[in-house]
């Protein structure tokens, strides 16, 4: 199919103001691509080229791709028109004269961009403006558009996979949404799943396991406000202590093996079409090349970054396990030398990508595994947690200082579990986990078969809260030429997919602090253009009423953890819930990505 036909639809997708009709759209799109452009197709929507486990970023900034505009069109002064209009594809729709329907396919596109991703090293800048040139030349206006967009990180469709999963559910032609959603958590790809399902139907989707090297998503937990709240849905439950680190996925494979759920590269091609383009010579490119005999490791972060590099000397103890494959499920956390369990902000400084030698010094970390999903060729999904927990303890107990087994009790009264709680809050701990010892894992499911405890952080609220930054406000007073008094933050609604807000903060937060927050919002700042100050806010990503709404609007992106004094029912915000004096505890956590906030159905339990 021709690119640009893609490129009308996604205007179509952009102008729309309703989800059934965006899923609708995407509906029709998805039922006339060839069997080829599915996967290609299904990661262009939610604004990449490949799944989130796959390093596939362009790295190219805003002002890179507007330099590169500029050459392509230097009679027009690019830079004014994009402080004015603040989007690369305006910018383009705005100076290129021509609509040429170019014959272009989808397949040479895709082959265009990973050129311009695979471009590395010294004076990669210039040779990916280039490239961006080269691929923007053979365009017509309005697919010229959508790949400056794309490439600068900032297509603005508001469709994510779920929307993509919605839409194979419509394409099915009955009510499959359980098992695409099964499948999809199963393997983290949505080309994979949209290729699958149009190929092989709701068989093939049904057939979708395990595969170490793709991570699966993690199952979530529900929150409770006492024991006693956790022991009435359940007569027994396994307790587990909760620690406040890094939550990752650890995939362990043979090194003989070469291919993704034993098919062949070929066939894997044609339904995963990004291996195409990862030059590695093991396992198609999930794994970089070990030493000697030893097994190939992935660590996986919670959003399914792979950040294996991050951790060698854990890497190193692992690989001395004599296990054919493994996932396991694990928090690591920086333990000093005394044995004390570091905060979270310092665990998380191993996510730099520099100076890791230095900072595995500065922050050594043990790895706490709580849980089994695959072992040695066999999918642990549908085994009980009680019966997976056994397995653990029998192959990783006592094997390692630093790769350590997470303990369990099993417990059946309030005052056993508040006895534990106490104990684990006592070493440093940020609370408990309980899980019903009958269910299986579910990936990326959040429910009350898991449930956590975590220590008050003040009298009446028991637990912080994870929201995405949706603007800021202009300072007044003291903080007016600032440009930034306080930030908009909300939470997420699961049910439409929108995130709405629920707390204004700009105390606890320093000048200092202010500025870096500002420069860091203007980045991701949505063009006034897009806005609708007069009226309440309210599209595919946002619902933001008058009032609230900010002088800078930015894109859902970033994720900060904040406490308050009490969560209380609200007139004004769109949650319908507000906090009482909230204060922000860290800004930008890197560990989850803005989905992964707390929910407006968490909300309404907590109050």
């Amino acid at each position: 199919m021709r690119f640009s036909n893609i490129s009308n639809y996604l205007q179509k997708i952009e102008v729309t103001a309703s989800r059934l009709e965006m899923t609708s759209l995407i509906t029709s799109l998805l039922s006339e691509l060839e069997h080829n452009d599915i996967a290609i197709i299904s990661y262009l929507l939610t604004g990449r080229i490949a799944p989130k486990f796959v390093t596939s970023e362009f790295e190219m900034s805003t002002k890179s791709v507007i330099k590169a505009i500029a050459k392509l069109y230097p009679q027009d002064n690019v830079n004014a028109l994009y402080k004015k209009l603040g989007d690369v594809g305006n910018v383009i729709v705005e100076v290129d004269k021509g609509n040429t329907d170019t014959k272009i396919d989808i397949a040479t596109v895709y082959n265009l961009l990973w050129e311009i991703v695979k471009t590395e090293g010294k004076g990669s800048v210039e040779v990916k403006q280039h490239l961006l040139i080269r691929l923007l030349e053979r365009l017509d206006r309005l697919s010229k558009k959508f790949v400056a967009r794309l490439v600068s990180g900032r297509l603005r469709l508001g469709c994510n996979d779920r929307t993509v999963l919605a839409a194979l559910n419509g394409i099915l032609g009955d009510d499959f949404s359980e098992d695409l959603d099964y499948s999809y958590g199963v393997c983290s790809d949505i080309g994979y799943v949209s290729a699958i399902a149009l190929t092989k139907g709701i068989r093939g989707i049904r057939k979708i396991e395990v595969s170490p090297g793709t991570p699966i998503a993690s199952q979530l937990v529900e929150r409770a406000k006492t024991g006693k709240d956790i022991m009435d849905r359940y007569d027994k439950i396994i307790l587990q202590p909760k620690y406040d680190g890094m939550r990752c996925q650890v995939h362990i494979l043979d090194r003989n093996t070469k291919q993704l759920n034993g098919k062949g590269l070929k066939e894997e091609k044609f339904y995963r079409p990004w291996v195409n383009y990862i030059n590695k010579r093991n396992f198609v490119g999930l794994f970089s090349e070990p030493a000697g005999n030893s097994n190939l490791i992935k660590f996986f972060s919670r959003r399914l970054d792979d950040i294996t590099t991050l951790f060698p000397e854990l890497v190193e103890e692992i690989q001395k396990f004599n296990f054919k494959s493994a996932v396991f499920d694990c928090e690591v956390i920086g333990v000093d030398k005394s044995g004390k369990f570091s905060s979270f902000q310092e665990t998380v400084k191993r996510k730099r990508k520099y100076d890791i030698a230095k900072t595995k010094e500065q922050v050594p970390v043990n790895m706490y595994a709580f849980d089994v999903i695959f072992l040695n060729g066999k999918s642990l999904l549908k085994v009980g947690n009680y019966e997976r927990l056994k397995l653990l303890d029998q192959i990783l107990k006592d094997r390692n200082s630093k790769i350590i087994t997470s303990p369990y009790s099993i417990v059946s009264s309030t005052k056993h579990l508040e006895k534990l709680f106490s104990q684990y809050i006592s070493k440093g701990l940020e609370g408990v986990i309980a899980k019903n010892p009958e269910s299986f894992y579910q990936p990326g499911l959040r429910n009350f078969e898991w449930i956590k405890l975590k220590k008050s952080t003040s009298k009446d609220f028991k637990d912080t809260l994870d929201v995405v930054v949706l603007g800021y406000y202009a300072g007044r007073g003291k903080r007016a030429k600032q440009g930034i008094g306080a930030i908009l933050t909300g939470i997420y609604d699961s049910n439409t997919s929108r995130f709405l807000t629920i707390a204004k903060i700009g105390t606890g937060i320093t000048d200092a602090e202010l500025m870096k927050i500002k420069n860091q919002l203007d980045k991701i700042a949505i063009p006034v253009s897009l806005t609708t100050p007069n009226s309440t806010f309210d599209n595919r990503q946002l619902v933001i009423p008058k009032v609230l709404i900010p002088d800078v609007l930015v894109e859902p992106t970033i994720v900060c953890v904040v406490e308050a004094d009490e969560i209380s029912k609200s007139d004004v915000h769109s949650s319908g819930y507000s906090l009482r004096f909230p204060r922000l505890i860290e800004f930008n956590r890197l560990d989850k990505s803005p989905e992964q906030v707390t929910t407006l159905d968490e909300i309404k339990l907590g109050v």
